[in-house]
């Protein structure tokens, strides 16, 4: 089987890390994948430095003849046996390839509500063989929504590289480098700075906790260098205000302690190790589909505080895996970081909960075995229907 993945965003993060495992994946069991994706994305740069199958294809607008043309040249080229689409404006090019007998599957990774008009709704019910939310949340709102058929759509949340991410990962190389001692309870967020993974939040509920926790330490690992973010001095300014210091440890000799319970890490290439530090992970969204680092920290053996928004309920089981709380909501979040920060059982059964599960819930290659029985299913409509043409 031959698949291209199309991607048209020119930023990256969960969704592109998302399609990256995905191909790579497919390329490692025996099929051949290509992601077509813009030459200045991120993605693409990425994908050229970790050697994932990139191509250069030029999507800048969904009304776009050219982008078109030379993606059915590239299919041609490829000997493509299906497209994968991900975005509205690589989906809206390549529905003319439905035209010409080409099948499409469609991945929608948001839960940004569609709009209900015929426009809105066009791309998914007529531009896609089939559609494959992230969440259930998404499917049901297709259904209320924009009336895409049921058996049309097919549910594929996160997977997890359980090679990386398994209960036995080592996480004490940046306990030690950011100076957190055996005693202390470390919450973390680990992600990109944006505005909806309500860091911010994370912070501000962390200076209550501060007051009435002593053993509690704070860490952030994550950055935003996409040039005119300020998301990082945002941030350093909320952290300045709610404990009166600069918390950026790049560069610094700052460590955790009772007066400078809270540090921002910067970037880390090894999620991985550094979500293992943690005694408890912490995802305070304010919008979300299907976070990765959420399965990733069930995975890890990790108790997890999330928002109740989005698909993260479906990942978090309520007082088994994790708690889950209403998102922005600074003193709910604090709260529940008190309640695991004191009940050290309360985190055990939530740690080994998650251990027991984390493999057989998220594990990556159950994901794509789902995901590739869905291309065979299309492919095997696509056939029967020219057969009875």
């Amino acid at each position: 089987m031959r698949i291209l993945h199309v991607e048209s965003g020119l930023n990256s993060g969960g969704e592109e890390y998302r399609i990256a495992d995905e191909v790579r994946w497919l390329n490692a069991a025996g099929y051949q994948a290509w992601i077509a994706c813009n030459p200045d994305s991120e993605l693409f740069q990425t994908g050229l430095t970790h050697g994932t199958h990139v191509l250069p294809l030029r999507m800048m607008s969904t009304f776009s003849p050219l982008s078109t043309w030379k993606l059915y040249r590239l299919v041609r080229k490829l000997n493509c046996d299906l497209v994968h689409t991900h975005s509205p404006i690589d989906a809206w090019i390549s529905v003319p390839l439905r035209l010409f007998g080409v099948p499409i599957v469609r991945s929608r990774h948001i839960t940004n509500p569609v709009g209900g008009s015929f426009f809105r709704t066009f791309c998914y019910r007529y531009g896609c063989d089939h559609l494959l939310p992230t969440a259930k949340v998404i499917r049901n709102a297709f259904l209320e929504h924009n009336r895409i058929p049921p058996e049309r759509m097919t549910v594929i949340g996160e997977g997890v590289d359980v090679k990386r991410f398994h209960p036995n990962v080592d996480g004490g190389n940046f306990r030690l480098l950011w100076g957190a001692t055996p005693q202390d309870i470390l919450f973390g967020c680990v992600g990109m700075l944006r505005p909806e993974k309500g860091q911010d939040v994370f912070i501000k509920a962390a200076a209550i906790v501060w007051k009435s926790s002593p053993s509690a330490r704070f860490v952030i690992v994550g950055d935003n260098i996409k040039k005119g973010s300020s998301m990082r001095e945002e941030y350093l300014r909320i952290v300045q205000k709610e404990f009166g210091y600069n918390g950026w440890k790049p560069g610094r000799s700052i460590s955790l302690s009772r007066e400078t319970p809270l540090i921002l890490h910067g970037h880390a290439e090894d999620a991985a190790a550094a979500t293992a530090a943690l005694d408890v992970a912490v995802v305070p969204s304010l919008r979300e589909a299907q976070s990765r680092t959420t399965p990733e920290a069930i995975c890890l053996g990790k108790p997890v505080i999330t928002s109740c928004v989005g698909g993260l309920p479906e990942i978090v089981e309520a007082a088994e895996t994790g708690l889950l709380v209403p998102p922005g909501d600074i003193e709910a979040l604090a709260k529940a970081m008190i309640k695991l920060a004191e009940d050290s059982t309360l985190r055990l059964r939530l740690a080994r909960k998650a251990t027991m599960e984390g493999r057989e819930r998220f594990s990556l290659n159950s994901r794509m075995q789902e995901t590739v029985q869905v291309y065979r299913k299309v492919l095997t409509s696509k056939r029967q229907l020219v057969n009875i043409r």
